[in-house]
């Protein structure tokens, strides 16, 4: 069976906006979102988002991975109100890492969150992703809960204050 273009968008609920892939001049508003988010940055980062965080997340990579390999979309009701990076084929071929899942204080609590990873889910299983993951600092146990509701368990991959979880991706028949 062919495999779907890994560079198409997923698709979400209409009625909850749509998901686009973010290229570098949607910088400042990737910067006005994580301003937003200023919550997870100080239980994260222990500080406000920097100046220049959104182009940080952006050149932001795994030594030795290219950037081509990560692709960035947003959540847009009418604004950015939410981004998923998303890096194809890490640590292994076939898993797909969730690398940030990032919603506006004002749409947590909603279902985009979900319904975002279950899009990103059904697009990575179409080109050819077998396994999700995604890596929670152990200082946010709502998101260990988020994920952990969605499906992902522990793997025997544990950093000092970090868990990696994983779950299969879904098949597309």
């Amino acid at each position: 069976m062919p495999r779907d273009d890994p560079r198409a968008v997923p698709e979400v609920d209409p009625a909850l906006g749509r998901l686009r892939e973010l290229a570098r001049e949607d910088l400042p508003e990737l910067q006005a979102l994580f301003e937003r988010c200023g919550d997870y940055f100080a239980l994260h980062e222990g500080r406000p988002p920097a100046p220049d965080e959104a182009e940080a997340d952006w050149d932001l990579m795994p030594a030795g991975k290219p950037r081509e390999e990560k692709q960035a979309f947003g959540l847009y009701a009418p604004g950015l109100v939410a981004v998923v990076d998303v890096l194809r084929d890490w640590r292994r071929p076939g898993t797909w890492t969730i690398a940030l899942l990032l919603l506006d204080p004002a749409v947590r609590g909603r279902g985009a969150g979900t319904q975002i990873v279950e899009a990103v889910d059904a697009w990575a299983a179409a080109a050819g992703a077998d396994t999700l993951r995604v890596v929670v600092k152990l200082v946010n146990p709502g998101a260990l809960a988020f994920w952990q509701a969605l499906g992902f368990r522990d793997t025997p991959l544990h950093y000092e204050g970090l868990v990696a979880l994983e779950r299969p991706a879904r098949t597309i028949v």
